[in-house]
């Protein structure tokens, strides 16, 4: 409602409702995808989502969307990833927008 959701309206409350925090908020440009935060994260295309399939990734896909659930910006994003993680020179700043590319690409990002 209002441009965001809960976490068990975003995950499907397929585990229970329980299992779930109703104060977790998300963002709900991300609403048509599951987000899987195991080992790997995928999004999964549900509802009226503009591709079908699953895209895979690895921690920092997965922190990256953690970061897009609240209002952020891709120069925010860089600066918190590079806290997390030793990269070379420019390589997180091509991740990121990298990532960003795709998500807007596939409809998984309102911008």
């Amino acid at each position: 409602d209002g441009g965001f959701m809960n976490q068990p309206f975003a995950f499907g409350g397929e585990e229970g409702k329980d299992k779930f925090d109703e104060q977790i908020i998300f963002r709900s440009s991300l609403q048509n995808f599951l987000i899987d935060t195991g080992k790997e994260v995928m999004l999964v295309a549900t509802g009226k989502a503009k591709f079908s399939g699953i895209v895979k990734g690895n921690a920092m896909l997965g922190n990256i969307l953690d970061q897009l659930k609240s209002n952020t910006t891709e120069k925010q994003i860089v600066a918190k990833l590079r806290v997390q993680y030793d990269a070379p020179e420019g390589k997180i700043e091509r991740d990121v927008r990298k990532v960003l590319t795709e998500l807007k690409k596939i409809g998984a990002l309102d911008v």
